[in-house]
């Protein structure tokens, strides 16, 4: 391993000007000679077509809403070829599903934007010194120096993406032969999604708030950091995880598992309290509505299908008397009402478990230097948000669990419908209870996902950067290009006093397997 040594060219007199961070030890000054860090502009680019793109949606929608409004009294009824609408099953389940396919969209411009938003808090918390781990709660966590990240527009970019999700689900309602569009919805979104992108472009052109880099990686953000003597790499602490952070530096034996993530991150058992109840609400809503229409249905045919028929008793109907068009904006306005309340408590609970998932995929990049069995891939320092993204199977999940859980609740459980003589506010508790079912199951997974012990030796970090800082003691040569730039994580020897190494290698054969039998610093 003797071409593993680092460069001791570099131990004394950091050359002034130089992008490295260095260490004082008792009487000697380390420079670890770091490497650039990835600024990642093309994830950048991304980005702002991703805004773009969510200004013309809004201003659309806004557009459409203000012609519908006008000239159809807030709803249009587009009538489909009877060959499509009497077919096997008619058009009923595929104008139900058609709200879902629109959620999908509006879900992928505000994960957009909100990735945005999400990069300038970190950056905030960075000049405020006040960047401890790499993801951050981005509703619930304000920055001074950052006039997108305050209080008071956190609040609003939470509110615009409550009515977000809302709408979305609300645009298109389905029915046996026609789809009906609804304007209020339209006007709703489109308020909204052009809000949260103009929170956005405050983030892009804030000049007092400039962001370093757009990677999501923790390893990049750790990197930065150092780069900008934010923090230091300190020796000793090869072997400690996050949860023995405040502890001083000294030699450990290499655990079998590591510390769960709700014993370092406390506001995670905070998330999964808030989610339990919802779970609660939403359980006690559904009874609520099947007892009310038992009450209120006594003639009529019980029915339990998901998508009920009109002489089934599964909904419960407020009537609003004759369908005269000019009173379809009233009946729309309340319809979005009566859902935005139940509506808010879930993007706050779908907040929460973004959270979870982030920090479980910052934990993944790094742990992902240990893989020396196999191909071994190495942990890449520099990652661009979509690749990432679309490698985390947690993230994956997440974004279609976002608009599935909205299009029960605000397409299924409460809608708007137009009957022969009435128009009226639907409540049907079937979706509601599977919308139950389905959030017990994120309670459950988040449950595993906090409470789990990764098996390994590897010291787990969880995104936290001053972790991540003394865990990584070498960053590989600077002339390395920064999409290639990988670790990989091991025993790297002993030192001149005889104690076991742990550390990290741009080069694979540098690392070796760690022995449970010996202490490591």
């Amino acid at each position: 391993m003797g071409d593993c040594n680092p460069d001791i060219s570099m131990l004394h007199d950091p050359q002034s000007g130089s992008q490295s961070s260095p260490l004082t030890e008792g009487s000697v000054t380390v420079d670890l000679g770091l490497p650039q860090f990835d600024e990642a502009i093309s994830t950048k680019r991304y980005c702002e077509i991703a805004l773009w793109l969510s200004y013309a949606i809004s201003v659309s929608a806004i557009a459409c809403s203000i012609w519908l409004l006008a000239a159809e009294g807030g709803l249009i009824i587009a009538f489909l070829p009877d060959n499509v609408a009497q077919g096997v099953g008619g058009i009923g389940l595929i104008g139900e599903l058609l709200p879902l396919v629109f959620n999908l969209l509006i879900a992928g411009c505000t994960e957009a934007v909100s990735y945005i938003h999400a990069v300038s808090l970190r950056w905030a918390l960075y000049r405020e010194g006040r960047l401890e781990f790499n993801s951050n709660l981005r509703l619930f966590t304000s920055a001074k120096s950052s006039r997108a990240n305050t209080r008071s527009v956190n609040f609003f970019s939470a509110v615009c993406l409550i009515v977000c999700y809302t709408a979305a689900s609300q645009i298109l309602i389905g029915r046996r032969s026609s789809i009906l569009f609804n304007g209020i919805a339209l006007l709703m979104l489109g308020t909204g999604l052009l809000s949260l992108s103009i929170v956005s472009t405050m983030c892009l052109r804030d000049t007092s708030n400039a962001i370093l880099a757009w990677s999501p990686s923790p390893l990049n953000t750790a990197l930065a950091c150092l780069n900008h003597d934010i923090i230091v790499h300190h020796r000793g602490r090869g072997m400690l995880a996050v949860d023995a952070r405040y502890l001083l530096a000294q030699s450990a034996k290499p655990r079998r598992r590591q510390c769960a993530m709700n014993t370092v991150y406390p506001a995670t058992r905070y998330i999964i309290y808030f989610q339990y109840a919802v779970v609660a609400l939403c359980a006690i809503l559904a009874i609520i509505i099947l007892v009310l229409i038992r009450i209120l249905n006594t003639n009529g045919v019980p029915t339990y299908a998901f998508f009920a028929d009109e002489n089934g008793t599964t909904r419960l109907y407020f009537e609003g008397g004759n369908t005269d068009p000019s009173l379809y904006p009233l009946w729309l306005f309340c319809t979005f009402l009566f859902a935005v309340v139940p509506q808010a408590l879930f993007v706050m609970a779908l907040h929460g478990a973004e959270l979870l998932v982030t920090v479980a995929r910052d934990e993944a990049t790094w742990r992902e230097a240990a893989g020396r069995h196999g191909p071994g891939r190495g942990a890449m320092v520099a990652a661009g948000a979509l690749k990432s993204a679309f490698k985390s199977w947690l993230w994956l999940v997440l974004l279609l669990y976002k608009p599935l859980s909205s299009w029960l609740l605000t397409s299924q459980g409460i809608k708007f419908e137009i009957q022969q003589s009435s128009s009226s506010v639907v409540f049907n508790p079937i979706p509601l209870f599977a919308l139950t079912g389905l959030l017990l199951l994120l309670v459950a997974f988040e449950e595993w996902l906090t409470r789990r012990r990764i098996a390994g030796p590897q010291p787990a970090a969880y995104g936290h950067l001053q972790t991540l800082a003394d865990l990584v003691d070498d960053w590989g040569p600077g002339n390395i290009g920064v999409e290639e730039r990988r670790l990989w994580w091991g025993s790297k020897g002993f030192d001149q006093m005889g104690d076991a190494l742990a550390g990290t290698s741009a080069k694979k054969h540098c690392v070796e397997e760690i022995d449970f039998n010996r202490r490591y610093k």
